[in-house]
């Protein structure tokens, strides 16, 4: 039995073959603040123009988000990122425009309800990722500051959709700030934080290894996964990034982390939920392939994964099928982690320091 399933991001491939208008749409801030100059009267009171014609983007963009859904569940794609751009400038980096506030915001506000209905009846679940601009652990205030009201929107998206207030819809956030050599302080500054994030946030997010810096596999589960633990008593999720880990290896003691022990150390943190991963395969000139190269390897877990490919749902399709066969049986995962790995009862019922994954 194959534990994999596979999730798509963003746009529809297949979809926009069908009909060159199933894309995103945007609304730059040039033209917003021409529209808004345009939408001024005789008397310079302003017209809704602007808020309009951003409410109407909005709309569109929930709309084909809906046809996505429905059209994964149609095809067994099991899970769907939604593009962190799907609001256009009602964000907190850009106009900081409460969705209640458009003059469309029922309707935009119903088709939000929806979304969750379809994510639901159709089983596909939900993730949304955070932007570059997101420092939850920056040493500027302002930017901390901007990167907690971003997670709290997506929170109260997730809420407004009535998704469970757990992991099987992840908010996926990277650290990309550097240590300076104090990981210990990083860590204990970035729960700080995290504790000040709403409650249905803080149950969603999980943080992502890097493409390069510190955070590659192992330091982010010794200082963000077992350290927090140890020290505040939260567990704290991580998403695993096949890419990152080829890009920004683990390393202990001078022998390399194999893939499977990262994937397996990883997916005890999701605590029984089925984790979302990212599959990212590259060409030699360091560029995204078009389509995978065969099916995800089966390490023995159920996952969802993100499949990070120019080829969208064309590539994934070319992989679901009953006839194809795992390129790695679970006896061969047991053999890899053989002697490596301990349930996470047996880990938090006072074992020390790293996973027993990592212990050698």
């Amino acid at each position: 039995m194959d534990h994999n399933s596979y999730g798509l991001i963003g746009v529809s491939k297949i979809l926009l073959e069908e009909d060159d208008s199933k894309s995103f749409l945007g609304l730059s801030k040039k033209d917003f603040d021409e529209k808004l100059k345009s939408g001024e009267d005789e008397d310079g009171n302003s017209r809704n123009d602007a808020y309009d014609a951003l409410g109407e983007v909005i709309v569109h963009n929930f709309n084909l988000v809906k046809d996505i859904i429905n059209h994964c569940g149609d095809c067994g794609i099991k899970h769907y990122r939604i593009p962190s751009s799907i609001f256009s400038l009602a964000s907190v980096y850009d106009l900081n425009i409460p969705v209640e506030k458009l003059p469309n915001s029922e309707k935009i506000l119903a088709l939000i309800e929806e979304v969750g209905i379809l994510s639901r009846s159709r089983s596909v679940s939900l993730s949304i990722m955070c932007d570059a601009f997101n420092h939850l652990n920056s040493e500027d205030e302002e930017v901390v500051q901007k990167s907690v009201e971003e997670l709290n929107f997506y929170g109260w998206l997730f809420d407004e959709m009535n998704l469970p207030k757990n992991l099987t819809n992840p908010i996926v956030i990277k650290l990309l700030t550097q240590p300076d050599g104090d990981s210990i302080s990083f860590s204990d500054r970035f729960f700080e934080t995290f504790k000040g994030l709403k409650r249905s946030v803080r149950k969603r997010v999980v943080i992502q290894n890097e493409l390069k810096g510190f955070w590659n596999c192992v330091n982010l589960f010794k200082y963000f996964h077992v350290y927090v633990y140890e020290q505040h008593g939260y567990v704290i999720p991580l998403s695993y990034s096949r890419q990152a880990d080829l890009s920004n290896p683990s390393v202990i003691e001078d022998n390399s982390i194999d893939t499977a022990v990262n994937v397996g150390a990883f997916h005890e943190t999701w605590q029984g939920v089925n984790p979302v991963f990212t599959w990212t395969e590259l060409n030699a000139e360091s560029v995204q392939k078009e389509r995978l190269s065969g099916p995800i390897e089966d390490f023995g877990y159920p996952i969802k994964w993100e499949c990070d490919v120019k080829g969208k749902d064309k590539a994934i399709l070319e992989l679901i099928s009953p006839e194809e066969e795992s390129r790695l049986s679970e006896e061969e995962v047991a053999k890899i982690v053989k002697k490596k790995y301990r349930s996470a009862d047996d880990y938090y019922s006072g074992y020390k320091g790293y996973n027993a994954l990592y212990n050698k």
